[in-house]
């Protein structure tokens, strides 16, 4: 029987802690604190694999709360309750308090519920592909171990290695069948840090139509006893005001079908589509972001239509993963030299023939050193604070699965080019 995890819910209000208890106890282990220091005080003393906390609390906010808490719980998944959903607290949740997700209140059971086993299966998948990774670098040192003593008879050395050898085939097939879960957890992750960006994305046109709604209730109202020229105008009114709400519900429309463009489930095999469907559909998901961190973004298109036969979900999150980056890269750039007013840059170029495409990615940000650029497709290697460190890996995993190549050009101080390579056939 599989044992549950254990989950620490910190807040100040005793009537939260009793509907979070009344709703989860039967699927965690819970712990609740009504303040910091209970909080503080459980971790010191029980295993927790979940923490969630409130933002405002008396005394302390949530975020200064993480802080706080000791060294061997760094590694712990982390959700920020708030009824607030500004990008600035968000930010500042992500850089200080090193959360993995973050749900306004009120929340309900399916949403949390879903939040919580996500964050739970990210942190599951990490700690079993760190845990394969030592048991191949433990088998990489005993091979070298035997080969290191040939003097061993033939039979004995043939035995050994056929046995680490049946090992790493062992331990290759289980990183073969969590890659799938690897990208889809990056793709959690991502669409994590997008959340507000893209609330707000539909918050502006949602906020318009209803702005439209009020405007043709009042025309209606007063359309009831009209009669010549005022009849007229108020019907042309309304005539206006319904094409501009439809016009707020089109833009709705068109960022929800870039996120579910973007957020597909794996797929069992590569289909004939055009690349550029879902290089704009990731695009469309980072506009808020470029917006909020001041960075103006230039595309730079051959063409618009390139058809190729493709796993174009998993295409999609190399461009979300570059992308990424190179926002990280300017925002770096800028801490680093205390730059105000920095004109943060990412252009997307593109050029095809009959044999690939090339899709170039070029910021201004902060570039690489030696160092980074030959680690850069390691796995698990970061520069970050926080995050998984395996973005990059990804990205060369699925563009050589479709036989194609990345190609990095970096100026350290001054930006990065990136260029990936796919095949049209």
């Amino acid at each position: 029987m599989n044992r549950k995890a254990s989950i620490l819910y910190v807040d100040d209000e005793v009537e939260n802690l009793e509907v979070f208890e009344a709703t989860f106890w039967r699927n965690y282990n819970l712990h609740l604190a009504q303040s910091a220091d209970e909080g503080l005080h459980i971790l010191e003393h029980y295993p927790v694999n979940l923490i969630i906390t409130d933002q405002r609390m008396p005394n302390i906010t949530g975020i200064e709360f993480l802080e706080k808490i000791p060294e061997r719980h760094k590694e712990t998944v982390r959700i920020l309750l708030t009824g607030f959903s500004d990008i600035d607290t968000v930010i500042d949740a992500v850089n200080r308090g090193k959360i993995n997700h973050y749900v306004t209140k009120p929340w309900n059971k399916a949403e949390l519920s879903r939040v919580i086993e996500n964050s739970l299966e990210m942190h599951r998948i990490k700690e079993e592909n760190a845990y394969l990774l030592q048991q191949l670098q433990l088998s990489n040192a005993r091979l070298q171990n035997i080969n290191s003593n040939l003097e061993g008879t033939v039979d004995e050395r043939t035995r050994e290695l056929q046995e680490k050898n049946t090992l790493l085939e062992e331990a290759f097939e289980k990183l073969k069948t969590t890659h799938s879960k690897l990208i889809h957890s990056e793709k959690l992750a991502t669409l994590g840090m997008l959340s507000a960006a893209i609330g707000h994305e539909i918050n502006n046109p949602i906020g318009f139509v209803k702005g439209q709604i009020a405007m043709l209730q009042r025309n209606f109202k007063e359309l009831q006893s009209a009669s010549g020229e005022d009849k007229v105008r108020l019907e042309n009114e309304i005539g206006i005001s319904i094409e501009e709400a439809n016009q707020g519900i089109i833009q709705v429309s068109e960022i929800i079908r870039s996120l579910k463009y973007f957020a597909g489930e794996g797929q069992l095999k590569p289909y004939m589509a055009n690349i550029y469907s879902g290089i704009n559909s990731t695009l469309k998901l980072f506009s808020g972001v470029l917006y909020d961190n001041h960075i103006t973004l230039e595309r730079n298109f051959q063409s618009e239509e390139c058809n190729i036969e493709a796993l174009h979900t998993a295409l999609n999150q190399v461009f979300s993963n570059i992308i990424t980056n190179a926002i990280d890269a300017i925002n770096e750039k800028v801490t680093t030299n205390n730059l105000v007013n920095f004109p943060g840059k990412i252009v997307i170029s593109t050029t095809q023939n009959d044999e690939e495409i090339l899709i170039t990615f070029k910021d201004n940000g902060i570039g690489m050193t030696d160092d980074v650029l030959e680690n850069i497709f390691n796995p698990f290697f970061t520069t970050k604070n926080e995050g998984s460190g395996i973005g990059m890996s990804i990205c060369q995993d699925v563009v050589n699965e479709h036989n194609g190549k990345i190609n990095i050009k970096t100026h350290p101080g001054l930006g990065s080019d990136i260029t990936v390579a796919i095949p049209r056939r």
